[in-house]
């Protein structure tokens, strides 16, 4: 019986490839985007969380396309305006990119715009094939991944959000159990920290509900249900928080009256209830809470900090523009191609990923440089081609399936093709050079993004 990691990486492998030969089928220049399309939406935790990228990702290219034909036909004979325009487009596109709802398709607006606009060389009709051929391999990867997953294996928001709401109940039971007498305020402290976790289920269980939910019978049809068992969940929570809170003038925590108690333990056993019965209404939880009061568990990027991380993408990519232009770096527009689109995802991350970024990059990229020099210029047939990206993402997948080695799964999969995307052209070449070119722009932008972000430090709150 294989395990759901396997069967996990089983899938990722499978859909890359297929994305690969139907690409190569059709006659497409660049393959690599429809697999790179994959490995995005298979880092996702769930099919219903990946169709809302894929849906994010669609609108995200076609907003930049739209984008880029704009600043070509308009600022492309001026150097400085083109450039100024460019910045502040990084910056609205960073600034945005912490939109709970649509981040993500601005990030991918910036990043379409960027390639579109570098790769396209000004021309109109570079320009315009770029752009058609970036959707059709968007589109390819987002079918292939869609059909894969939906009758491979299938693994739905629908069990998901059931197996955290079983998890979420019983540490919630657990909890009233340990809050039935007084506890020290150590026992307090932690249970304060388990609690923090379980509103972080909780908050999963909010993120799950708002997304697409085709073929998720019970969640789509009784959703107002399913909302009101989170929310219920939720206030249970906060209110063992709110008894679990240590008080410094005691040896022990605020002890639980009995009615308390008892008002929760009743509480949670309708609601243990609900979730039993399907037919079984929840208007007896009597919520204090909407739905929309939950959207607010997920932490939230300060107005300040989003204005300091846009600050920040306009002066890194500012910085690298002159780099390019005044230091004679190899690699034609690839510095400038890639420090935009690094600064940008970097910039709407949590802080302190250089370090680790840097680190997956190295080890990543010795292996697939080994494997790139002595064993792909043998290959002289599709099917090896194929055997070989079915192995290395298969490995990443099934390597680097838990949530500490998750950067791994992520960079892993966008390095097979990075280094390797000259053997994946209609004329397949080998060379050296390209990769070892791009490992060192990477390093470089590396370093100048994690000067920065050490300068900006200070000014975050």
């Amino acid at each position: 019986m294989l395990s759901f990691t396997t069967k996990d990486a089983l899938k990722v492998a499978i859909s890359f490839v297929i994305s690969i030969v139907l690409s190569l089928y059709f006659g497409w220049e660049k393959p690599y985007w429809a697999a790179v399309t994959i490995v995005v939406l298979a880092s996702n935790e769930t099919y219903g969380q990946s169709l809302k990228v894929a849906r994010e990702r669609l609108m995200g290219t076609l907003a930049g396309a739209i984008i880029a034909i704009i600043l070509i036909a308009f600022f492309s004979q001026d150097r400085l305006l083109f450039i100024g325009i460019y910045l502040i487009l990084a910056a609205i596109a960073t600034y945005m990119a912490f939109d709970p709802k649509h981040g993500y398709a601005y990030r991918m607006s910036f990043i379409v715009c960027t390639m579109i606009t570098a790769v396209g060389s000004f021309d109109d009709f570079t320009s315009f094939s770029m752009i058609i051929l970036r959707l059709q391999e968007t589109l390819l990867g987002i079918v292939v991944y869609s059909l894969v997953y939906r009758f491979v294996w299938p693994n739905s928001t629908e069990n998901y959000f059931f197996t955290l709401l079983d998890k979420v109940l019983l540490e919630l039971k657990t909890y009233c159990i340990q809050l039935n007498d007084a506890i020290s305020i150590e026992d307090g402290q932690k249970l304060v920290e388990k609690l923090a976790h379980t509103q972080q289920q909780i908050a999963k269980m909010e993120m799950l509900l708002d997304l697409p939910l085709s073929g998720s019978y019970r969640l789509s049809n009784q959703l107002k249900k399913w909302q009101s068992c989170t929310i219920a969940s939720y206030e249970i929570a906060q209110k063992l928080n709110h008894f679990a809170v240590q008080d410094p003038k005691q040896e022990t925590t605020t002890k639980v009256t009995s009615n308390d108690l008892d008002e929760i333990q009743r509480k949670l056993a309708l609601l243990q209830e609900g979730v039993k019965n399907d037919e079984r209404p929840m208007g007896q939880l009597s919520l204090t809470k909407s739905w929309h009061d939950l959207t607010n568990l997920s932490p939230m990027e300060s107005s300040r900090n989003r204005l300091i991380n846009a600050m920040m993408s306009f002066i890194i990519i500012g910085c690298c523009f002159g780099a390019w232009i005044y230091i004679p770096i190899m690699g034609s527009y690839m510095f400038p191609l890639l420090s935009s689109i690094l600064a940008v995802s970097i910039m709407t991350m949590p802080k302190g990923l250089i370090k680790p970024a840097a680190t997956v990059t190295f080890n990543t990229s010795v292996i697939i440089l080994i494997e790139y020099v002595f064993l792909m210029p043998y290959f002289t047939e599709l099917w090896q081609l194929c055997l070989f990206y079915f192995i290395n993402i298969f490995a990443i997948w099934r390597i680097c399936s838990t949530p500490a080695l998750a950067l791994y799964k992520l960079l892993g999969g966008n390095f097979v093709v990075i280094l390797t995307m000259s053997a994946l052209n209609l004329t397949p070449s080998y060379s050296i050079e390209t990769p070892l070119n791009t490992l060192i722009m990477l390093f470089l932008i590396f370093g100048i993004i994690s000067f920065f972000e050490n300068l900006s430090k200070p000014l975050y709150k």
